[in-house]
């Protein structure tokens, strides 16, 4: 005779059961989509979002609109390329700093070996915060006039 707790345990491991057969359909979906648009030329390189510090053994995937400035801005730092990273908002899209090549050999011992992050948000919030940088922000007009058909 089987009691009502048992009967719950099995219901919501078979729904477990399911998620996770959902789960692997859908990374298998993703996979045969991503290796699609990597050989497409308007979609970038893997490895054009990497950066990396040798001296701290970090690997940093750059999401828009996720701290990417900021982080960019400290592995400058990490680097020596910049003193004082609480006075270089500005140049962290103006120095070069350190993306991951195209070298196999780099990309892989770096994969390996180093730490590797990266930081994600809610699609809705990065969404609002493009366009209150990008549009609402008073010292954007260029950037408005160039993607806009209005001004302010």
């Amino acid at each position: 005779m089987e009691t009502n707790i048992s009967k719950g345990f099995q219901e919501t491991r078979a729904k477990e059961i399911l998620t996770k057969s959902d789960q692997k359909k859908r990374i298998s979906h993703l996979r045969k989509f991503c290796q699609g648009k990597l050989h497409k030329n308007n979609v970038k390189k893997p490895t054009e979002n990497l950066f990396y510090s040798d001296k701290q053994r970090i690997l940093y995937c750059s999401v828009p609109k996720v701290a990417c400035t900021t982080w960019k801005i400290i592995i400058l730092y990490f680097n020596g390329n910049i003193k004082n990273p609480f006075k270089s908002y500005d140049l962290a899209h103006k120095l070069l700093t350190s993306r991951l090549n195209e070298n196999q050999q780099d990309y892989n011992r770096r994969l390996t070996m180093y730490y590797s992050f990266l930081f994600v948000r809610n699609p809705f919030d990065r969404l609002l915060l493009a366009y209150r940088n990008k549009f609402y922000d008073v010292d954007r007009e260029q950037f408005r006039r160039k993607y806009l058909l209005f001004t302010k």
